[in-house]
């Protein structure tokens, strides 16, 4: 993709978002390879990221996951990586993840998927079989949010905030913001 910079396009959006199937929708239109960042880090650290979401120690898995980017890098100039700024910590509180981490992806642009937090209650009980409150689905929204302002004004890269519709423009949308090097 010649509109495409060199580095990392991160996929950022609470859990359920979509941001799965967006980037297997992108991969195939853009020709360019996506990675999720649990899968990367779960593939070193031998932990299973299941519908809990919880994680033992955030920050080496921040340490991995640089590690894991640094790697595909070498093999790819341009990747997709779907991950999280924002998590829950297994009482549902929201953990933010260390934004210093994030200053060594190699970030070109963020894309950050937003819907609503009903849109999203209703994805992750029939995905992963959990009921969360609104209270703490609308925390980690916008703790995503913030941080995804946060990590654009430091590292001085695009922010795209995309309102998800569930349907073809979505990948429409975003594929057209790329090309048209926006991001």
């Amino acid at each position: 993709m010649d509109s495409l910079k060199n580095g990392v396009y991160f996929i950022t959006g609470a859990y359920g978002v979509g941001k799965t199937s967006l980037c297997d929708k992108l991969k195939e239109i853009l020709s360019v390879p996506y990675f999720s960042a649990s899968e990367l880090i779960s593939v070193r650290n031998n932990e299973i990221y299941g519908a809990s979401k919880a994680v033992k120690n955030k920050v080496e898995n921040q340490n991995i996951l640089k590690k894991a980017i640094e790697q595909k890098l070498l093999k790819y100039p341009i990747i997709l990586l779907n991950g999280h700024t924002a998590i829950f910590k297994k009482d549902r509180t929201v953990d933010l993840l260390p934004i210093q981490a994030f200053h060594c992806f190699h970030l070109r642009a963020i894309i950050l998927l937003e819907t609503t937090p009903d849109i999203l209650l209703k994805h992750l009980e029939g995905r992963d079989n959990i009921i969360y409150s609104t209270g703490e689905i609308s925390a980690l929204i916008d703790a995503e949010n913030q941080q995804c302002q946060i990590l654009s004004a430091e590292l001085k890269i695009p922010l795209l905030r995309h309102i998800m519709q569930y349907d073809d423009t979505d990948y429409l949308s975003i594929t057209a913001q790329l090309q048209e090097g926006n991001l």
